[in-house]
């Protein structure tokens, strides 16, 4: 995570394992990887109050790359599609306001008459058991870490709640 997330304000973003023969691509791929595992307890947290979650669509800056969708796909088990537009706060306000105008009888049909897919991406099984292993490592990590940055956070002088 870059921001805490739903962990606690507090958290702050770490890169931990980190080795002298790491380069700049696996730094790279390990905030790919971090944000794709905030999605992942986030959903999960959807899924513990019965919201059914098979697929997703990746957009914005990061959907244009051409592995972070494939890792979405592989750590949360689900395909995933990218869409063509490039836009998509401003397409769903346009789908919204054709919904709000009676051009499109609901949400679905106006997405389905708007939008087209540019690319998908299918989980790779060896993938989504190695980011089943790593997924619990990572929850487990935040969970340790949890006393260490409420501790920082009350600063000097300051209890920690």
């Amino acid at each position: 995570f870059l921001y805490g997330s739903g962990q606690s304000a507090e958290f702050r973003a770490g890169f931990y394992g980190l080795a002298g023969w790491h380069r700049e691509g696996h730094l790279l791929r390990a905030l790919f990887e971090g944000v794709m595992f905030e999605h992942r307890r986030h959903i999960d947290v959807l899924k513990d109050a019965g919201v059914s979650f098979d697929k997703a669509v990746l957009s914005g800056g990061g959907s244009r790359s051409e592995h972070w969708p494939q890792i979405f796909a592989d750590g949360l088990g689900v395909p995933i599609t990218v869409p063509e537009a490039r836009e998509t706060g401003a397409l769903g306000a346009a789908i919204g306001a054709g919904v709000g105008a009676g051009l499109f009888a609901d949400y679905e049909s106006g997405v389905d008459a708007m939008t087209r897919p540019r690319a998908a991406y299918r989980p790779d099984p060896a993938m989504q058991r190695h980011y089943a292993r790593r997924y619990r490592a990572y929850c487990g990590l935040a969970d340790t870490l949890r006393s260490f940055w409420t501790e920082q956070a009350a600063g000097p002088g300051r209890a920690a709640e």
